[in-house]
């Protein structure tokens, strides 16, 4: 981490900093402790805080083009058969032992996914 300054803000860290008594190498230490407890508190918040429940996307429904979803135990697979798609679904989650895998008809093709949920998407999958 560099806590090098340019100018005039140079100058007033290094005014404030005589005057609280604290040196340039305590001031590293401090910076140092200040970022090794953050991380700390937010790898301890990160563990407490509930870990949603997580199930492959939720309600697929094409509302342009043509495709075909067929939805398996951890995974679904979206057979592509126009250039282009839309797809709205309500959720869009994907679980770190599920799969989701388009399979479109060439590498031009394009699909267009909507969550209608409001809520932002968890994707831990490989």
């Amino acid at each position: 981490m560099s806590l090098r300054r340019s100018g005039k803000d140079a100058a007033t860290h290094a005014h404030y900093a005589r005057i609280a008594g604290v040196t340039d190498c305590a001031h590293r230490r401090l910076a140092y402790r200040a970022t090794s407890a953050l991380t700390a508190l937010s790898i301890v918040g990160a563990s407490i805080l509930p870990v949603p429940a997580l199930a492959l996307p939720q309600d697929g429904n094409v509302i342009e083009g043509d495709a075909t979803i067929t939805y398996g135990e951890n995974s679904i697979v979206i057979q592509q058969n126009s250039d282009r798609v839309i797809i709205e679904w309500q959720s869009f989650d994907v679980g770190a032992n599920e799969s989701v895998n388009f399979i479109q008809p060439s590498e031009l093709a394009a699909a267009l996914n909507r969550v209608l949920s409001g809520e932002a998407s968890v994707i831990l999958a490989r």
